[in-house]
């Protein structure tokens, strides 16, 4: 950018340089001109006088009129220098009006270009909060089952101790049981174990992932993150073997089932092929494609049914 605005301020310099050289050559030709017509006024003087003219009158009729020629050619040139300025002072415009359109090209295209990244940024910011907003989601969700489950622990207790009475109260109780006519028992129906459900990745999460994969891809060369994955438990050997090696923190089987219902696999594996990001900042690009090759390796299989 700094390159079009120097040319562009040189090529104005130009331009007022050659201005003020039109500007000049049109005073020195007024003033040839004026010069000519006061030589041509005084030759017609010299040569209107009737009778005979003496030595001097002579000589100086020869040399009004000799001025006269001379200032005349100078009036010529001055006029041909007039235009030799102006038609200079047109191609140094037509340069500049060249050079100012192309700045102004470079400065639409540079606010395009901020504008876009200030586009990413928000939409990264808005998929950072959403993905602190439900990992705080998940985090009470723990909590409050942590919290709940030393109440049900107390009151399991509680029904144990309730259950062990002292030895007397017991064979009251049983003699007072005898007693009593028996009644039909209510059959016990036993209590169904609480399963946890285990976290889904949801639609809208893959949505949002998409959508920020997009933005970020754009211009490879302002990437210094990679879009994170959402995760879900994984039960797979493999993956939990390999989960400090991966780059992302989703495994495979989480990426799979990102794209587990695209129709647009073999785009995807285009849009995540790791030689796509050689663009980055050579700071993160290494992590950048480590990450995309760990997406690729699996959009890949599944693109070729494996």
């Amino acid at each position: 950018m700094s390159d079009v605005r120097d040319e562009l301020a040189s090529s104005q310099a130009r331009e007022a340089h050659a201005r003020k050289r039109w500007i000049d050559a049109i005073e020195e030709c007024t003033a040839f001109e004026a010069a000519a017509v006061a030589a041509r006024y005084l030759d017609n003087t010299l040569r209107s006088k009737r009778g005979k003219k003496t030595k001097k009158q002579q000589d100086e009729t020869t040399e009004a009129k000799a001025s006269h020629d001379m200032v005349a050619a100078a009036f010529k040139d001055s006029e041909a220098q007039v235009k030799s300025a102006e038609q200079a002072l047109s191609t140094v415009k037509a340069s500049t009006a060249q050079v100012q359109r192309r700045y102004d090209l470079h400065m639409a295209t540079e606010k395009k270009r901020v504008e876009a990244a200030k586009r990413r940024a928000a939409e990264a910011e808005a998929y950072r909060k959403r993905e602190e907003a439900r990992q705080r989601r998940a985090e009470s969700e723990q909590k409050r089952s942590e919290q709940q489950r030393p109440k049900a622990e107390k009151a399991n207790g509680k029904g144990a101790r309730d259950d062990r009475k002292p030895h007397s109260e017991e064979n009251n109780s049983k003699r007072k049981h005898e007693e009593e006519p028996r009644r039909p028992e209510a059959p016990r129906v036993p209590k169904m174990p609480k399963v946890a459900v285990a976290r889904t990745i949801t639609a809208k999460e893959k949505q949002d992932w998409f959508e920020a994969c997009t933005a970020a891809f754009a211009d490879k060369s302002e990437m210094r993150t990679f879009p994170e994955p959402p995760v879900q438990p994984c039960r797979d050997a493999g993956c939990a073997a390999e989960k400090h090696a991966r780059a992302l923190k989703a495994c495979k089987c989480n990426i799979r089932e990102m794209f587990k219902s695209r129709t647009t696999l073999k785009l995807d594996r285009i849009k995540f092929h790791p030689d796509r990001f050689s663009s980055c900042a050579d700071n993160v690009r290494t992590l950048m494609q480590q990450k995309a090759k760990e997406v690729f390796v699996v959009v890949n299989a599944m693109f070729q049914g494996r």
